[in-house]
């Protein structure tokens, strides 16, 4: 849910950047120093990879409860030994 929620801020700070030169032309500039890349951009990039990271947090989660339940019943003393695989006497003889 985190990643959702930084993927709405990072949303307000690349609209910000750059609807911002168009509402207030005479303000500040979003802009990077020295360079004309605005920090939109980099903004879209951190809104694009927290999209990601939430989408495959969300698609990754198990849908079935059923399964979730029966395993976590099982446990090690429930079945009898396998006498396939009593390794106590030690290999067959021929």
């Amino acid at each position: 849910m985190i990643y959702l929620f930084m993927a709405v801020l990072w949303l307000g700070v690349a609209l910000t950047a750059f609807l911002m030169p168009h509402v207030k032309p005479d303000g500040p500039t979003w802009t990077f120093p020295n360079t004309n890349i605005s920090v939109g951009w980099v903004a879209l990039a951190f809104l694009i990879y927290n999209l990601a990271r939430w989408w495959t947090s969300r698609v990754q989660k198990p849908t079935d409860r059923r399964l979730l339940r029966l395993v976590s019943r099982r446990s090690p003393g429930d079945e009898a030994p396998d006498p396939r695989f009593q390794f106590r006497e030690g290999p067959p003889k021929k």
